[in-house]
Formats: C-alpha cells, structure tokens, sequence
C-alpha cells in the first residue's frame, strides 16, 4: 500500500523537487561546457519554473495550502548540500556530476511522484501529478540521451575505447519514454 499523503503535503514535494531543479540548474547553465548538456539546463529552468507557477496557480485555486514533510524538508537539504558540494568541483568534474545528478534526480522524481498520484484527492490535482509524470518521463529520456551521446553507453567517454566488449552486462536500456499519460505536462 502506497504511503499517503494530502494534497498540501504533494503539493510542498512537487515545489520542492521544481525549486531546487531550477536552483541547481541555474548554477550549472553558466559553467557547461556541453552545448546540449548546457541547453537541457536551460530547458530545465524554463519549464521547472512553469510548472512551479502552474502549481502555485493550480493550489490556490482548489485551496490547496503547501505542507512541509520530512520528505520535502531531506529534499530541500540534499539540493543544498549538492549545490555546496559543487562549488568544490574541478569544472572538467562538474559536467559530469551535474549530468549524473539529472538522471538519478528524475528516476527519483518519478518514483516519488507516482505515489503522489496515488495519494491525491482532488481529482484536478491529480490530473497535474499525472501531467507532471509524462514530463519528468520526457526530461529523463532527454538527459540520458545527453549521458549517452557525452558518456558513451556504458559510462565511459563516448569514442575513448571505454565502450568495449565488456559493456554487454550493462543490462537492458531504461526505458524513460514508457507509456505516459498525454498532456502538457511542464509546460
């Protein structure tokens, strides 16, 4: 069984996850070196930043009041924690580490805002988690996309000889564009 939380409670995690995306991703976007790791940034800015106001609409709207959980509070103290760690960073290391940080980021979104769908009450509410699924989907298939093409398929660097015969037992691909819910998502 799902853990359950209210609508307000969803509500401060999706602020949560969107305000530290566009906290993170606006550090990154000056130091890139990758021209699409650079402009996935960018996107992430643009449409976290949306999606932020949206949620902000969408609340007051249905009346919904931000509630602070032990699980947006850890999120808000790992994104800080990060952005401090990568201040630390070679600008050669932080490429890599922000393009990591990406793709555990949205598997973890995604996880955590499948159960947000299923402890959402208001069914308008629940129709923007199911939205907001179908994006995060979107925004990871993107960044692996990115790893792939910056990182060869196996994590090494792409044309380095890194991605040899021994990158068979890597296992079967993610699959980040599986069935979504249609929608504007994001945007």
């Amino acid at each position: 069984m799902p853990v359950m939380c209210s609508d307000g409670q969803a509500a401060a995690i999706l602020d949560t996850l969107d305000r530290g995306e566009v906290e993170e991703s606006t550090a990154f976007v000056d130091v890139a070196t990758d021209a699409s790791l650079r402009d996935f940034a960018r996107t992430m800015v643009t449409e976290h930043g949306a999606h932020r106001d949206a949620l902000k609409t969408l609340t007051a709207k249905l009346d919904i009041s931000l509630a602070a959980t032990g699980v947006s509070r850890e999120m808000t103290k790992d994104s800080k924690q990060d952005m401090s760690m990568s201040r630390t960073l070679a600008p050669k290391d932080l490429q890599s580490h922000y393009l990591n940080r990406q793709v555990l980021g949205h598997i973890r979104a995604l996880g955590v805002i499948e159960l947000l769908i299923h402890s959402s009450k208001a069914p308008e509410f629940r129709d923007f988690v199911v939205k907001t699924r179908a994006t995060v989907r979107q925004h990871l298939t993107m960044v692996l996309a990115i790893q792939s093409k910056l990182e060869g398929t196996c994590g090494g660097n792409a044309g380095s000889g890194t991605d040899g015969p021994d990158c068979d037992d890597a296992g079967p691909p993610i699959d980040a564009g599986a069935p979504a819910d249609s929608g504007v998502g994001l945007r």
